[in-house]
């Protein structure tokens, strides 16, 4: 009888950390409530887990089986969720700059110059990747190019990296995209 009524606990329980995890990803992250709120979903997740093995173990005729040892394990694992959540915002970020600086770099080499058509084009991309034009640096170097001739854009943002009780640290992450100049002037 123990595993009939482990396994299926364990099921929905997943199912219900995943709708957390889930819901964590459509919370505004960019405000502080915003951010402890995601963190605070993430942790009901990880809370539902380890409750579901708890309560997974009350088979014994209404006797409640708890093994300190699994409850631990299981929130020894949160930094772990965190850390994984955190790089994938990275690297959402990192995507999200990189295709603007594609894009930027191609607007510029067909223009032939950095000018607000480019930075127009390097701002829609950004919105559409969900990063916030206003918080980011974006450099054309140089500001005018001939037909063949080199044109970068790099694209240059700020993030705050926190994974509760190992670390917090502000991280800069850059993205540079090459072009050729396409006009003749």
């Amino acid at each position: 009888m123990y595993g009939l009524t482990r396994g299926p606990i364990t099921l929905l329980a997943a199912g219900v950390a995943g709708f957390l995890v889930w819901l964590a990803t459509r919370v505004d992250d960019h405000t502080t409530g915003g951010y402890w709120g995601v963190y605070g979903i993430l942790a009901g997740a990880g809370l539902v887990m380890a409750l579901s093995q708890l309560l997974g173990g009350w088979t014994k005729w209404g006797s409640l089986r708890m093994s300190p040892a699994v409850f631990v394990v299981a929130f020894m694992l949160l930094p772990v969720l965190f850390g994984i959540v955190e790089l994938g915002g990275l690297i959402h970020v990192w995507i999200g700059q990189q295709s603007a600086a594609a894009i930027g770099a191609r607007v510029a080499g067909q223009r032939g110059e950095d000018d607000a058509i480019v930075r127009d084009r390097v701002a829609v991309e950004l919105r559409a990747a969900g990063l916030d034009p206003a918080n980011v640096q974006v450099t054309v170097s140089p500001a005018y190019v001939r037909w063949g001739q080199p044109v970068t854009v790099r694209v240059i943002s700020r993030r705050h990296l926190a994974i509760p009780f190992l670390f917090s640290r502000e991280l800069t992450l850059a993205s540079s995209y090459v072009g050729r100049g396409e006009v003749n002037h």
